[in-house]
C-alpha cells in the first residue's frame, strides 16, 4: 500500500496542509480512450442525501463510466453477470462486517473491481485496516471518507481509480500512533459516563473499546443501546462486537458474557 510505501512523503503532506481534512496523494489520470461504454463505478447499500450529491459529481467528472446504485452484494454480482465492468464497488459502511467476514465473495461479485467502503466514522475505517493486516483477501480493499468536502471526495475517488491508496489525518495518526499497551487515558479509550474504559492491556488482545462494548453487552444490552452509550453508530457496534467474537474465540454474544464473567477479572 501507498502509505506504508511513502510513509514519510505522506506524513509530510500532513503536517504542512493543516488546513485540509485529508492528505491527498496527487496521481496521473486514467489513460482516455481506453475505456468501454460498458464500465461502471457502483455503489452498494444505503444511499443518503448526501450521497447522491456525491454521484452526480462523479457522473459529472467521470463521464465515460456508468454510475450506479444498487441495495446489495447480490445486486452487483447481476450486474457483472450482465457484462458490465465494474471498476470501483463501493460498498456502505454498513456493510464492512459482511465483507470482512466473507471477502473472497465480495470479490468474486465486483469480478476484479477494485472494493472500496465509504465510511462515516473513522472507527470502521481502522477496523477495515485492522482486517486487512490478517487477512490477504482484504488486501487492495480502499476508503473513502463521506465526511470529507466534495472536492477532496472526487480527488479521493480519482486515486482510487488510478490504483492508489490514501488514508484521512485521523486515520494517520491513528495508524502512526503507538499500541496502547500501559495505561489508557481515558480520552484516548473513548471512556463514557458508565466508566467503562479501565487501564490496558486487555485480555486476548482486545482494544479499549471492543472491551467497552462487551462489558456493555455482557450486561445484556443490544447493539443499539450500547451505540447510544458510546455515541456511535449501530453498524459500528455490530463491527465491534464481530471482531471480539472472533478474538475470544466465540460464536455468539452468550459465549462473550460467559467469556467476560470468567476473565474480567485479569483486565
Amino acid at each position: 500500500m501507498l502509505f506504508f510505501e511513502h510513509f514519510g512523503i505522506l506524513e509530510e503532506l500532513v503536517l504542512n496542509a493543516a488546513e485540509h481534512p485529508i492528505a491527498i496523494v496527487r496521481a496521473d489520470p486514467p489513460r482516455q480512450g481506453i475505456v468501454t461504454a460498458r464500465e461502471a463505478i457502483v455503489f452498494v447499500g444505503g444511499i443518503p442525501t448526501l450521497l447522491r450529491h456525491r454521484l452526480r459529481l462523479l457522473e459529472a467528472e467521470y463521464p465515460e463510466f456508468e454510475i450506479r446504485h444498487v441495495d446489495g452484494v447480490r445486486d452487483l454480482a447481476d450486474i457483472t453477470a450482465s457484462g458490465t465492468t465494474v471498476v470501483l464497488a463501493i460498498l456502505d459502511e454498513s456493510l464492512i462486517v459482511g465483507l470482512i467476514g466473507d471477502p473472497s465473495g465480495h470479490r468474486a461479485a465486483a469480478d476484479g473491481g477494485r472494493l472500496v467502503v465509504a465510511y462515516r466514522e473513522d472507527e470502521m475505517a481502522l477496523s477495515l485496516l485492522d482486517a486487512m493486516r490478517d487477512d490477504d483477501a482484504l488486501k487492495g480493499a480502499g476508503l473513502l471518507p463521506l465526511n470529507a468536502s466534495a472536492e477532496a471526495w472526487v480527488s479521493c475517488t480519482h486515486l482510487l481509480l488510478c490504483g492508489e491508496v490514501f488514508l484521512s489525518r485521523a486515520l494517520l495518526d491513528a495508524v502512526a500512533a503507538p499500541p496502547q499497551s500501559a495505561a489508557v487515558p481515558p480520552e484516548a479509550a473513548g471512556e463514557r459516563a458508565h466508566g467503562a474504559a479501565k487501564d490496558g492491556p486487555f485480555p486476548d488482545g482486545l482494544t479499549p473499546r471492543e472491551w467497552e462494548v462487551l462489558e456493555m453487552l455482557a450486561q445484556g444490552r443490544q447493539n443499539k443501546q450500547i451505540a447510544v452509550g458510546l455515541e456511535v453508530t449501530e453498524h459500528t457496534v455490530k463491527l465491534h462486537v464481530h471482531h471480539l467474537l472472533k478474538k475470544l474465540g466465540v460464536t455468539n454474544r452468550t459465549g462473550a458474557a460467559r467469556w467476560y464473567s470468567e476473565h474480567r477479572s485479569h483486565a
